[in-house]
């Protein structure tokens, strides 16, 4: 792997035994390291729910909701580390479901004046879904639900699939931050109320898409900015097949760390919210780590640059709620209400690693996914022949995102100015 060329997960946030996992699925299933980290650390914040949530100061609380999306090509694994981050979920839908397939038959066929109350589904994952029937689900499910989608652009675009009016999208405005939802659009006698809420958000993208997804308003009412884009760790690596097969007993080890982490969080035995606190030493630190990075922002950086990192910085609230319980299910630490300073350093390390991306996410949106100008400007200052390490460093010496450069050396066979000589080579036609 070039770690030289990516942006890569920062690993640290996790136990070795997790590490191992990331490390064998890596290469025995090619899953992009960045992709499998980050499905993993998505899936423990869905293990955690609305069982805890972190209260920076008084009245300033948040919960570990995630709206994230693996960016990459056609074929670039984005669904299989999800699925495989996702399994001990599905596991417990799979038994839970059938068991109220099994009760609702009973509840059908009791006499009316002695049935009991009806039968609820409990399920974590859920995935084409209107916001009607999301309203739902989420009430007969308080611990929290995940919305798995293979193409987010689907998601994105069935927000206003029944109405004109954008409602929904600001429904997902409130979601993102576990408010309230409200329904009432069948009729004045059919609402759904839900005081708080806890949905995340997961799926895969493509990069030619974007440019077109995320304008105008997406971008302007700040929703493109509550999403977490994680890149292809291994981009510009060769996809090949292994002999060997995944270590028998990773699932396993998986399986048991998410399980451990709902038991401890009270989902088969459920528990009062745990509130979180940081300790003077971890609070300094990430205030200090805030301030630093928006006074050099507001100095130097550009207005999207600012508008990411205000996002990011709540992110970075919402990665110590998931690293603090990954602690913990480690024995790591001791007092479980407190946010130590480790926590602290591990979250914002996190955060910038989604701030470096979504940056580079952003500009090939601001870019409009085409400038002509910068690809010939860029050619020009590259050699007859180049690599992909050389035609990044000139590239982002230019301001461009890694994302735009990839994409000009994506070299088709008829190409009018580049020819790929082999794996990471190229030359410039005459």
């Amino acid at each position: 792997m070039k770690t030289e060329d990516v942006l890569l997960f920062p690993l640290c946030v996790f136990p070795k035994e997790i590490q191992q996992i990331i490390a064998d699925t890596h290469r025995d299933l090619n899953f992009p390291v960045n992709y499998i980290a980050a499905s993993l650390f998505f899936a423990v914040s869905l293990a955690i729910g609305t069982t805890r949530r972190l209260s920076a100061k008084k009245g300033w609380n948040t919960k570990c909701i995630m709206f994230m999306s693996l960016l990459g090509q056609p074929g670039a694994v984005k669904t299989h580390p999800i699925v495989f981050a996702l399994a001990p979920f599905a596991e417990l839908d799979k038994g839970t479901l059938l068991k109220y397939e099994q009760e609702l038959e009973e509840y059908r066929k009791s006499p009316i004046e002695k049935r009991p109350a009806k039968p609820k589904a409990r399920q974590f994952i859920v995935k084409d879904i209107t916001i009607e029937g999301l309203a739902k689900v989420q009430k007969d499910n308080p611990h929290g639900i995940c919305v798995l989608s293979d193409e987010l652009k689907g998601w994105v675009a069935n927000f206003n699939r029944y109405r004109k009016s954008g409602g929904d999208q600001e429904q997902w405005l409130s979601l993102y931050n576990g408010g309230s939802i409200v329904c009432n659009r069948k009729s004045q006698d059919d609402i759904t109320f839900l005081p708080e809420s806890f949905v995340d958000v997961i799926g895969g993208l493509q990069p030619g898409v974007l440019a077109n997804l995320f304008k105008g308003e997406m971008t302007e009412n700040g929703f493109l900015y509550r999403i977490l884009f994680v890149n292809n760790s291994s981009e510009d690596e060769p996809v090949l097949w292994s002999d060997d097969d995944l270590p028998s007993d990773a699932e396993a080890i998986w399986r048991n760390f998410i399980m451990k982490i709902l038991s401890i969080c009270g989902y088969y035995e459920p528990k009062p919210t745990l509130e979180l606190h940081f300790s003077v030493e971890a609070w300094s630190y990430i205030r200090d780590w805030q301030n630093a990075k928006e006074i050099e922002l507001t100095d130097n950086g550009s207005d999207s640059a600012i508008a990411i990192f205000r996002k990011i910085q709540e992110y970075a609230l919402r990665f110590c709620i998931v690293i603090h319980s990954i602690r913990e299910a480690s024995d790591e630490i001791s007092d479980v209400s407190t946010v130590d300073v480790k926590t602290v350093i591990l979250a914002t390390v996190l955060a910038d690693y989604f701030f470096d991306t979504a940056k580079d996410v952003y500009a090939y949106i601001i870019e409009g996914g085409e400038n002509p100008d910068k690809f010939f400007e860029l050619l020009n200052r590259l050699n007859t022949e180049f690599t992909t390490k050389q035609a990044l460093i000139i590239g982002e010496q230019m301001g461009l995102s890694r994302r735009t450069i990839f994409r000009y050396l994506d070299v088709k066979p008829d190409d009018p100015f580049l020819r790929k000589l082999k794996h990471g080579h190229y030359e410039k036609k005459d």
